[in-house]
């Protein structure tokens, strides 16, 4: 191994200072693959802390329906039926879903309730539950599958 002056000479590793870490980076909070109930559905949700600002990002979100389509989140670890949906105690209207974006980003009024679990595409008219995707931190097991 040559380091520096020659063959024999010793090495010298410079350490780099560690960077602590930007509090208004990104960072996501939790996450989740939306799964199909009623309708073939595709995309990811995560819900992202900027700073002092909460949002709930979807990529790729889309879902087999020519409705209109809202964006729930729900007080549920699984909202596998449009039952789980409308017996939920914390449910919360944000947004229709655009599901032309590749990347939707809806703006949530404050930190989010620790009992916010899904993320649910619903459709309003016919009060069905099309699809969802059940929250975890990153890194767990569940957000890894």
């Amino acid at each position: 191994m040559l380091c520096g002056g020659g063959l024999l000479s010793a090495c010298r590793h410079e350490s780099k200072p560690q960077t602590e870490r930007d509090p208004n980076a990104p960072t996501v909070l939790l996450q989740g693959t939306f799964e199909s109930v009623a309708k073939p559905a595709r995309g990811r949700a995560e819900i992202v802390r900027t700073g002092e600002r909460y949002e709930l990002h979807l990529y790729g979100a889309r879902v087999d329906s020519q409705r209109p389509v809202r964006v729930y989140l729900v007080g549920v670890d699984r909202a596998p039926t449009t039952r789980s949906v409308a017996d939920a105690e914390l449910k919360y209207d944000m947004a229709e879903l655009d599901q032309d974006a590749a990347h939707q980003i809806i703006s949530l009024p404050s930190e989010p309730n620790p009992a916010i679990r899904s993320v649910v595409l619903w459709e309003p008219t016919f009060y069905v539950n099309l699809a969802f995707a059940p929250l975890d931190p990153p890194g767990s097991s569940a957000a890894a599958e």
